[in-house]
């Protein structure tokens, strides 16, 4: 309700006149007895209170005049900075309204940019894609200045081989691209290079092997060292010059056979120097064990100087093989039976009038001084001709590609084998079905019809898996054809150095061959290199190329063996002929020793084996080469002596002795403590003989004893009184016991031929 300080127009608050009408307006003559409290509370009538309040509503506002008009400049300045500011802001509105439309045409702009970019970015990643395609081919096929400056500049070093590198590879992938015109000038370029390459690696190949067409001092291991290093310029001329890598091939073989001819042939002669000066003590020490010499004290002081050999050498190797006591015939047999023996004689040697080697020795030298070669020869030929290129090209992205989808189709090959192989049963049972009488001929015809229609797909099926099959039998075809030719090479190398070893090996054996343990000594030997060059079908290690036994040379030391030889298949044949030849000798010369004995033990001799009256044989060729006796006629034995069986029962017992020595020659390394356990195997299988040679050996020997058992009971029936006969039986048999236990006491074979003296010793004694 409206206060009665307003209706007179009055503000309480403000303590201010005010406008009246509005608020009397709102007043209704119904509210008038409500005012009358407030206007008695007024003190005065209501028309004074209204002038007054009127009066100072007109004094307030005179004031507030004057107050305005004092400060009228200031609204007047005001006034035109406003009026400034709203025709600024006016033309900034238009400056904007201007900047909206740039900036909306801008963003226009903008977003065609932004399109564009888009297209020039998907173009961007296209044309680097085919960019990492492309890089590696023109990067193969592109040739530098460098390369072509170091090929027609610089000389063969690490430079140029480097350089031959890089061209082959891009040499093989400018040949592999597309044939293009533009690429006309690419390839003559490319196939100057070659030229001038080819050109500079043929004469320098050819010039390392210089030396070696006038004189054998040069070693040949250095050869071989040499032109590996350089087998990557070979591998260039194999690849990119056939021509010229035949004529290097050509003139590597004819100048190796030269050089190997002209050692051999000189190394070969000085042995047979040796030989010929030995043949008095080959032939003395050759004959069979029951032919005794005129000279029987000269024998009995033999078999002592042996035993006196035996003790001492039982004396100085009984600290490293206590198991070891051996004769000194047996001692060289021995060692000269192995391959890491004694050094091999020298050439020099033949000089000295006061060497005389053992056969075996001779034999040992001139089979290691070959087999070293050999080998040798082999494992570089297989490394530097056999073997394929070391160069390596890389392949393009096609390639690549090509080689992932052979990848996987080998690897589903088998899948796709057993789906082809249940398809092709499915359709075989929907033939038979419908050949069977007609009886049902509806489903069969429609898997017919199903097999038909999926024919092409097993047909496609079958050629991936042909292919596969195709790729490891090319395989296999390569290497055999690889094997051919290292084979091939190796024999026209090797072919002279053969034929002198050879013709030395035959002159060894004929006429008269050697002792029966230097012919067991030489066939031990020969299963050895057999199995360990010719058993083997490992590829040979480039690294091991150097043996351990240097080439035959004026200036060959003729080291002894110290290390294992490369494998060489390719030797594997002479080596057998070499063992054919040994093998029949020794048979001969076995039969002989049992013949001899037959002839002094009173049993008859058979005319085959030539035991007649005549002398014929083996045996009478002894007899007639040595001037040797025998104890009496064939069959006789009438005039024996016991200093003749003391004789034999020495010669037994040491062939017994010596025949155990060899054949276990090789198992004392394994059974040694600080040998490892693959070593003991492998040692182990190398002394493992060769086709049962140690069972023939001791089948020998087992005739042989026999005849000795009869030549014992033989000579001992003589004695009329029967204690002199057990004495004498007795004392051989111990004298037999002596001589089996100085040797290999621990082996099986001499165990059991103690067991068998010591129980005929107890059943002659009392």
């Amino acid at each position: 309700m409206t206060t009665i300080a307003q209706l007179i127009g009055w503000d309480p608050l403000t303590q201010t006149a005010q406008d009246t009408t509005a608020a009397l307006e709102s007043v209704k003559p119904d509210d008038y007895p409500l005012y009358a409290p407030d206007a008695n509370a007024l003190g005065t009538d209501i028309r004074s209170a209204y002038a007054d309040a009127l009066a100072t509503k007109e004094h307030a506002e005179h004031i507030q005049d004057c107050a305005f008009l004092e400060r009228a400049s200031d609204f007047v300045q005001l006034h035109d900075q406003v009026e400034a500011s709203t025709q600024l802001l006016d033309e900034l509105s238009s400056f904007l309204s201007t900047f909206q439309r740039d900036l909306y045409a801008v963003s226009n702009h903008i977003s065609d940019l932004q399109g564009r970019s888009k297209t020039i970015e998907a173009r961007l990643e296209a044309r680097k894609a085919v960019e990492r395609l492309l890089h590696p081919f023109v990067a193969s096929i592109t040739i530098p200045p460098s390369l072509i400056s170091t090929i027609t500049e610089s000389d063969i070093n690490s430079a140029f081989i480097a350089a031959v590198y890089d061209l082959d590879a891009r040499l093989g992938a400018i040949r592999g691209g597309a044939r293009v015109e533009s690429r006309r000038a690419l390839d003559d370029v490319a196939e100057g290079l070659r030229v001038t390459a080819a050109a500079k690696i043929l004469p320098h190949l050819v010039s390392l092997l210089k030396p070696y067409t006038v004189s054998i001092t040069p070693s040949l291991p250095s050869l071989h060292t040499r032109l590996l290093a350089l087998k990557p310029l070979f591998d260039f001329l194999r690849r990119h010059a056939a021509r010229q890598a035949h004529e290097f091939q050509k003139a590597y073989v004819q100048t190796v056979r030269w050089y190997l001819e002209t050692a051999f042939r000189r190394y070969v002669r000085a042995l047979e120097k040796i030989r010929t000066s030995s043949t008095s003590q080959q032939q003395q020490s050759s004959e069979p064990i029951g032919t005794v010499n005129a000279g029987v004290d000269a024998s009995l002081a033999l078999l002592q100087q042996r035993r006196s050999a035996q003790q001492q050498s039982q004396a100085r190797s009984r600290s490293q093989h206590p198991n070891d006591a051996r004769s000194s015939a047996t001692t060289v047999a021995l060692d000269h039976a192995r391959i890491d023996g004694p050094n091999v004689i020298q050439a020099h040697q033949a000089n000295d009038r006061n060497f005389h080697p053992s056969p075996e020795e001779l034999f040992r030298s001139c089979a290691l001084v070959l087999a070293s070669n050999a080998a040798s020869e082999y494992a570089f030929i297989s490394a530097f001709f056999g073997q394929h290129s070391t160069l390596e090209v890389g392949s393009t992205s096609a390639n690549s590609q090509f080689d992932g989808m052979r990848r996987r189709s080998s690897a589903s090959a088998s899948a796709s084998a057993s789906v082809l192989g249940s398809a092709i049963r499915e359709r075989e049972r929907s033939v038979d079905v419908d050949s069977d009488g007609g009886q049902t001929v509806g489903a069969p015809r429609q898997t017919a019809a199903a097999s038909a229609a999926a024919t092409p797909g097993l047909r496609r099926m079958a050629s991936s898996v042909s292919g596969t099959t195709s790729l490891h039998s090319r395989a296999v075809q390569e290497e055999k054809v690889q094997r051919v030719v290292v084979d091939g090479l190796w024999k026209q190398v090797m072919e002279p150095a053969l034929e002198y070893t050879r013709n030395f090996i035959n002159a060894l054996l004929d006429p008269v061959p050697p002792s029966t343990i230097s012919l067991l000594a030489m066939v031990r030997l020969n299963d050895s290199l057999l199995t360990d060059l010719a058993s083997t079908t490992t590829a040979p290690d480039t690294d091991s190329l150097t043996p351990s036994h240097t080439p035959v040379s004026d200036n060959s030391d003729g080291g002894g063996g110290g290390g294992s030889l490369p494998p060489c298949p390719a030797l594997e044949p002479h080596l057998l002929a070499v063992r054919m030849q040994l093998l029949p000798i020794l048979s001969k010369l076995m039969s002989a020793h049992v013949d001899s004995l037959r002839r002094i033990n009173g049993s008859p001799v058979s005319l085959s084996s030539g035991g007649g009256g005549g002398g014929g044989g083996v045996g009478g060729m002894f007899a007639r080469a040595t001037g040797a006796v025998v104890g009496g006629a064939a069959g006789g034995g009438g005039s024996v002596k016991d200093s003749v069986v003391k004789v034999v029962i020495g010669r037994y017992a040491e062939l017994f002795t010596a025949a155990v020595a060899l054949w276990s020659n090789i198992e004392e390394p394994a059974a040694s403590g600080g040998a490892a356990d693959e070593d003991a195997e492998e040692a182990a299988r190398r002394a493992k003989p060769v086709d049962g040679d140690d069972e023939m050996a001791f089948a020998s020997l087992l005739r042989i004893r026999q005849e000795v058992d009869k030549l014992l009971a033989f000579q001992a029936s003589k004695q009329a009184d029967p204690a002199k006969r057990r004495t004498f039986m007795v004392a051989h048999c111990q004298e037999l016991l002596h001589d089996l236990s100085a040797g290999h006491s621990s082996h099986p074979r001499t165990q059991a031929e103690v067991a068998h003296y010591r129980e005929l010793a107890r059943k002659a004694g009392p």
